[in-house]
Parts: structure tokens; C-alpha cells; sequence
């Protein structure tokens, strides 16, 4: 596994973290899709498997990336959520604290099966 296919999972992960914000308010006012009720109501296209299993290892990242150590979750987040508070750490700076929840992130996928 290489680093590409970790940083693809964390902009999916930041992508299921700005959408999901707001999916417990959109299931109150609207279902996302209609009942159906005539046709093939119950048909499952490719594009919404594929949803499906992105949003599933979005959940798994979400998971992972709460486990990582402050300052590595920090790093992710400063990146990846543009969450720009000011990220200083004594001891460490942006691009090693990256690095390592990098490394962190690639052993986690492996074992959760994310490869």
C-alpha cells in the first residue's frame, strides 16, 4: 500500500466528514430517495454500492484517525478538514507528525482489511 491510496482514503474521509454533518437534518425534512412503488423499486445500482462501501471505509478511517495520537490526529485534520488553528507542537512540526499518521494510517487499513 502505498501513500496515494492512503491519502485517497482520507479525502474520502474528509468528504464523508462534510456530508455527514448534515445527514441527520436531511433525513428529518426529506428522504434522500422516494419509495418507489412501481418498476423496479428495488433494484441497486453500481454508483450506490460504490457509495455505500466508500461511506463504510470513511467509517473505518473515522475510527483509526481517532486512535492516532493528538498530534498526528491534528496534522490530519489541519490538512484534510482545513482546520487551521495554529498547529504548534514543540517537539514536532506539520510534515513529520503527517508522515507518521501516514505510516500509522497504512498499518491500521491493513489490518481492518482497507488495502
Amino acid at each position: 500500500m502505498t501513500d496515494e491510496d492512503v491519502e485517497y482514503h482520507l479525502g474520502n474521509w474528509a468528504r464523508w466528514h462534510r456530508l455527514s454533518r448534515y445527514s441527520a437534518f436531511r433525513r428529518l425534512w426529506y428522504p434522500g430517495r422516494a419509495s418507489g412503488g412501481m418498476g423496479n423499486s428495488g433494484s441497486t445500482t453500481v454508483d450506490d454500492m460504490c457509495e455505500g462501501l466508500d461511506d463504510d471505509h470513511a467509517r473505518i478511517m473515522n475510527t483509526l484517525i481517532d486512535d492516532l495520537p493528538t498530534t498526528q490526529r491534528c496534522a490530519v485534520h489541519y490538512i484534510y478538514l482545513e482546520a487551521r488553528a495554529v498547529f504548534k507542537f514543540p517537539r514536532s512540526d506539520l510534515a513529520t507528525e503527517y508522515a507518521n499518521a501516514l505510516a500509522s494510517l497504512r498499518t491500521g487499513m491493513v489490518r481492518k482489511g482497507i488495502a
